[in-house]
């Protein structure tokens, strides 16, 4: 069956919360002057790591928690 058409009934307000909070996090990094990755560049990493559909993933982070 086609998973986007099982989606919760709920997943545009889950998904517009998680950028609510990741947008905050970007404008407190930058305010803070601290290298954060553009929406663009998430974006891309999320979508190769959709595709290839590693075992683990290894984020080594520096930042202030955006990612």
């Amino acid at each position: 069956m086609n998973k986007i058409l099982t989606t919760p009934h709920n997943f545009w307000e889950k998904y517009q919360e998680k950028q609510r909070i990741l947008e905050n996090y970007r404008k407190k990094a930058i305010k803070e002057k601290i290298p954060v990755l553009k929406p663009e560049a998430g974006s891309f990493i999320s979508f190769f790591c959709w595709l290839k559909k590693p075992k683990s993933i290894l984020e080594i982070g520096c930042g202030c928690g955006y990612s």
